[in-house]
């Protein structure tokens, strides 16, 4: 099944043509899968396709593979319909422009503007700044005091470095809860891929701690 056949108004013959080369191959719940013309399966026009697509309200995951040409594309049936996800790649894929100049420097800028302007960034930024504030304060007071260097009851650095860590997955966890209860728990084998990831950044943090534990014991 090509686009073609979808319910997108076409106003010109080249439109027809695009849309005759996305395919339709396969489709399952929450789930479908497009073949892609070689040229819009990377670079400059794959990173718009999935951009474009990430954008409609219900579509929370778009991959696309340029060695097999693929697209892939999960959305969230309570949220959206399969027919509004397919026209909503059909206008896109109608409005496809001839050529790309892709900026990834203002890409990551612009990614990196948007963390920060987040609130719990924000709020996080604030507590380090205050605990190295207030870390040099009392580290003052005691050299003041003893009328030498006294090391810090902790290591502020090290303390600084959980502290960031336990706001990411904080972060992490709030963003996806939903996601958790709705999709990935009643589902699992589905979302097998989001679990591993999960199990593999609860043991990189768990060892890191003890390796810190360690290293503290033996100070």
């Amino acid at each position: 099944m090509a686009l073609s056949g979808t319910k997108v108004r076409v106003q010109r013959p080249l439109d027809r043509e695009r849309l005759k080369r996305v395919v339709l191959r396969s489709r399952s719940p929450g789930h479908l899968r497009f073949d892609l013309p070689g040229d819009w399966a990377e670079g400059g026009a794959a990173d718009h396709l999935s951009r474009e697509m990430a954008r409609l309200e219900g579509v929370y995951r778009v991959l696309i593979f340029a060695r097999s040409r693929k697209l892939s594309i999960r959305y969230d049936q309570a949220a959206c319909a399969e027919a509004q996800v397919i026209r909503h790649l059909a206008a896109l894929v109608t409005k496809m422009p001839d050529s790309f100049q892709p900026e990834p420097s203002a890409t990551l800028k612009g990614l990196k503007q948007k963390i920060l302007s987040n609130p719990l960034a924000r709020w996080g930024q604030e507590k380090l700044e205050q605990t190295r504030k207030g870390a040099e304060t009392v580290k003052q007071l005691v050299d003041i005091k003893m009328g030498k260097k006294q090391p810090l009851p902790f290591d502020a650095k090290e303390w600084g470095i959980h502290f960031v860590n336990d706001l990411v997955a904080f972060y992490l966890i709030r963003v996806h809860w939903e996601r958790i209860f709705r999709q990935w728990l009643p589902d699992p084998w589905t979302y097998r891929y989001q679990w591993l990831t999960i199990i593999y950044l609860t043991t990189v943090l768990v060892r890191y701690r003890k390796s810190s534990a360690k290293k503290s014991e033996a100070k």
